[in-house]
């Protein structure tokens, strides 16, 4: 990266960081002046949004095998064609990347040529067996066609864990007490950045 870039992003970081801590440190003092009315309105504001009602559609499987095979020839026409113009842009690619660029940019370029090399190769390959005899496939699809629920295995994740709201409704003016010394504190800090 540029210096110039460079110097945006810390700057721009720095930024975040000394907004974020005058907002919490205008909620320290809230806590402290006005711990009922701080606590009440948290509570309004905290809502918890489940990510399983969200991707429940997603979790639904989309069975489109009958069409595939009823329609094998065009879906097959269809990878061929996708798999050569992937195929050529991965040719076309190392000419157009390769101008001028620095030694990550050599590496991503030539991990993408790789990566678009096997992809290309291995849909012409699929788009040839269903093309000339997709029953082929089949072997192939009853290994592949595995569903794995990603809302069993981050249903962990769901569960609500509010330890740090207890201890703020406990004590919420000993910890608006600390937490404006810490913000103030890292506040100053950042003013001789």
């Amino acid at each position: 990266m540029s210096a110039q870039i460079t110097a945006w992003l810390f700057d721009s970081l720095v930024l975040f960081m000394r907004i974020s801590l005058i907002l919490v440190w205008l909620y320290s003092v809230f806590l402290v002046l006005l711990p009922d009315v701080t606590l009440r309105l948290q509570q309004r504001i905290n809502r918890r949004f489940s990510t399983r009602q969200l991707s429940r559609y997603l979790e639904m499987p989309i069975n489109l095998d009958r069409y595939l095979y009823r329609h094998a020839r065009p879906v097959g026409v269809c990878l061929l064609l996708g798999s050569v113009g992937l195929l050529y842009l991965n040719w076309q690619l190392p000419a157009t990347i390769q101008a001028g660029s620095p030694a990550l940019w050599a590496w991503l370029a030539e991990s993408l040529f790789w990566f678009l090399w096997i992809a290309g190769t291995t849909i012409f390959l699929i788009g040839l067996t269903c093309f000339v005899r997709p029953s082929l496939l089949k072997p192939l699809e009853r290994r592949a066609n595995q569903w794995v629920s990603s809302r069993q295995k981050t249903q962990f994740l769901n569960h609500e864990y509010r330890p740090l709201d207890t201890l703020l409704q406990q004590n919420p003016r000993s910890l608006g007490i600390v937490l404006a010394a810490i913000s103030s504190l890292l506040l100053i800090m950042l003013i001789r950045v």
